[in-house]
């Protein structure tokens, strides 16, 4: 009986320490996975040597020491400032080819030297005619009662103190540049170059004081006998 009895109490023992064994497995963490193996190291050259291209010529740069202070922005510059804006000239009063009159004020256009009001040129044969009275013709009919638009407050390059030279135009055609083309004036020392172009234009095509004298523009005209 007492034999039975220890063989219960062992059987009891084991089964006990196989449920701890086995509750122990169960709820034991699973082990981390298996680090991955360190990557291939890559072959490495050596540091080539810095090679000093600095002329001779060339002074070394400053020496820095101490605490690096940055400095205000620059202001920006102010704008240039703004043309003249252009007035407008209403109905002037035509003196001769380049020159008008508004009010007490005299204006020469600018970038050409205006054929006077008397002067007389000589055609190809020989005859001498006004072609200051029809320069101021020509450029009488051109200004009509229309507006000038002037650079009010503008002198030409070169100009004299007392010379009033602005640029004028009626709506998009330059006045001096149309004066040259017809023949009616010559460009000026500032005058741009296509003034001097359209100086040996008119010069080729024999218009303007280069035409051949009017019949009632000639000085036999006004000798006695003359139509």
């Amino acid at each position: 009986m007492f034999k039975g009895f220890i063989s219960r109490m062992l059987s009891i023992a084991v089964l006990c320490t196989a449920s701890i064994f086995g509750w122990l497995y169960l709820t034991a963490p699973e082990p981390p996975p298996p680090a991955p193996p360190p990557p291939a190291s890559l072959p490495t050259e050596p540091a080539a040597e810095v090679r000093d291209v600095t002329p001779p010529s060339a002074l070394p740069g400053p020496i820095v020491s101490g605490e690096l202070t940055r400095l205000p922005a620059r202001e920006p510059p102010p704008p240039p400032p703004r043309p003249p804006k252009p007035t407008l000239l209403y109905r002037p009063l035509v003196l001769s080819a380049g020159v008008i009159r508004k009010g007490k004020e005299t204006i020469r256009m600018a970038g050409i030297e205006p054929l006077a009001l008397q002067a007389s040129c000589t055609d190809g044969e020989g005859r001498e005619w006004r072609c200051g009275r029809a320069g101021a013709t020509a450029f009488q009919m051109l200004v009509g009662r229309r507006a000038l638009s002037c650079s009010i407050g503008f002198r030409a390059q070169g100009a004299d103190a007392g010379d009033d030279a602005r640029y004028c135009q009626i709506g998009k055609l330059d006045i001096g540049l149309w004066l040259v083309r017809q023949g009616w004036a010559s460009p000026g020392d500032d005058a741009p170059e296509t003034y001097r172009q359209a100086w040996d234009e008119a010069r080729e095509a024999h218009v303007g004081q280069f035409a051949p004298a009017p019949r009632l523009l000639t000085n036999d005209a006004d000798a006695p006998g003359g139509r």
